[in-house]
């Protein structure tokens, strides 16, 4: 199995603002990588020389690594975006149906 790549410097702090002047928007994709969409996704940024933030699945990250490696190279973000998503419909109704707790 491939050893995972390591951001150079990481850093635990939340992204609340960017460092450029003017106007600027940030751009995130969250729940993949999903080949073959995001390497031409990836293809389009570098071509317009634009960074983003790529949130990705724990299982599509270790179904698509050669994915992750290009995102990583091309010097984009990466964050977890957990595992997978898990249906919490059935997990929340109990909740959901308690009444509210003042406090």
């Amino acid at each position: 199995m491939a050893r995972p790549a390591l951001a150079d410097d990481p850093t635990p702090s939340v992204a609340d603002s960017t460092r450029g002047g003017g106007l600027s928007i940030g751009l995130t994709f969250d729940d993949g990588p999903n080949p073959p969409d995001t390497l031409r996704l990836l293809d389009v940024l570098r071509e317009h020389h634009v960074k983003a933030v790529f949130c990705l699945w724990g299982d599509h990250v270790r179904q698509h690594p050669e994915v992750v490696r290009r995102i990583a190279a091309d010097e984009h973000t990466l964050c977890n975006h957990g595992m997978r998503h898990d249906d919490m419909a059935a997990r929340m109704a109990p909740v959901a149906a308690r009444p509210p707790r003042l406090t």
